[in-house]
């Protein structure tokens, strides 16, 4: 990630410019207080703020190009004092050579005085030392102060982002209960267990257990941020066996889950949405029914989610208006929120089938 070397931020250029011209007018009452010569100090006054200035802007670019924006704090902390300490010697050694070369061309008669007590090359070092010390200290202010900045930010990020979490399960369980306590579905479920306990009564209590695993699982689901994908596929598959006494055999089910993934780590109801969009704007518009395939497969470092289903002419124009149905712009803002940059859905409808793709993290529960 990069960003601007001079940014457009007008709060950092009130801080920053009013910070660097209070110390410069701290070093001109220093340098009429002790009666320093002008000619000789004015100009490091002035390089003196200059420096700093574009010091901490090459601070705050190096953190952005390297990648170290987002580490924690001891780091950066590290980072803000090794360049402090570098940026300072290269300050006290450029201001060193200057006062030199003033000292050679223009103040020869200073140059004699000072000669008798010490050497240019004792000079010299001094020199370094008490202007790349100046520096250094001013420096490592200026970026502690930006690193604190940054964490005080980051801190106020992660909070809303929190926020955005919560509202986007919250509306995701409201979704999902939506699709589940819609009365024609209801009215299904219950009828088909009514009629299955004339028959079996323990089919029939298996369906009544499934039912209430699922709104239970939807009203819990806002409690965690991620699940296990095994809890995941079993309310998908409770949901799908009450789903296929409804709809017998016009529902046909392809399932390829690679055993690999049963542990990975899955956005709860992401899944189970997947599949009710594809029950109610695909499936439950054929009246002779169609295929739902469900492939769940890790690729590398990512896990991959695949969900097809067959639609028909009416679900097309639903589709071209720009809907993909129930829950899956919910499901985007949750992906963004808890994989920043790092995981991506994607739809495509072609020959009546309706794909809907995502690719996440790999991650398991430690």
């Amino acid at each position: 990630m990069t960003k601007r070397f001079y940014p457009r931020d007008r709060t950092f250029w009130i801080y920053n410019l009013s910070g660097w011209s209070m110390l410069m007018l701290v070093n001109a009452a220093s340098l009429w207080l002790f009666k320093a010569d002008i000619l000789v100090n004015a100009p490091l006054v002035v390089f003196l703020a200059v420096a700093g200035i574009h010091g901490g802007l090459i601070f705050r670019r190096c953190l952005y190009t390297f990648g170290l924006i987002n580490r924690k704090a001891i780091h950066l902390i590290i980072v803000g004092f090794l360049f402090s300490l570098a940026f300072g010697l290269m300050f006290g050694i450029i201001t060193a050579m200057f006062e030199r070369v003033i000292l050679h061309v223009y103040l020869t008669e200073m140059k004699a005085e000072i000669l008798q007590e010490i050497s240019l090359a004792e000079l010299f070092i001094i020199t370094l030392i008490r202007n790349g010390a100046q520096l250094f200290m001013v420096m490592s202010i200026w970026c502690f102060l930006y690193i604190a900045f940054l964490l005080q930010g980051r801190s106020k990020a992660a909070e809303l982002a929190s926020a955005r979490l919560e509202y986007s399960l919250k509306e995701a369980q409201l979704n999902s209960l939506a699709g589940q306590l819609n009365p024609h579905f209801l009215f299904n479920a219950l009828n088909n267990i009514r009629f299955m306990m004339r028959k079996d009564i323990a089919d029939a209590e298996q369906m009544l257990t499934g039912l209430s695993d699922i709104l239970r699982y939807s009203l819990q689901g806002t409690r965690k941020t991620k699940v296990k994908l095994e809890e995941e596929l079993d309310i998908v598959n409770r949901y799908l066996m009450l789903v296929k006494a409804q709809l017998g055999s016009k529902l046909k089910l392809v399932q390829e889950i690679a055993p690999a993934c049963a542990n990975a780590l899955v956005p709860p109801l992401v899944l189970q949405m997947l599949v009710e969009n594809a029950v109610k704007h695909g499936l439950g518009e054929l009246k002779n029914g169609g295929e739902l395939a469900i492939a769940i497969a890790g690729e590398k470092a990512s896990l991959r989610i695949t969900v097809i289903n067959d639609y028909s002419q009416k679900t097309r124009g639903i589709l071209d208006d720009g809907s993909t149905g129930l829950g899956l712009g919910n499901i985007t803002k949750r992906l963004n929120i808890l994989y920043p940059g790092k995981a991506r859905l994607k739809t495509r409808a072609t020959h009546g089938k309706f794909r809907v793709d995502i690719l996440l993290p790999f991650e398991v529960q430690t």
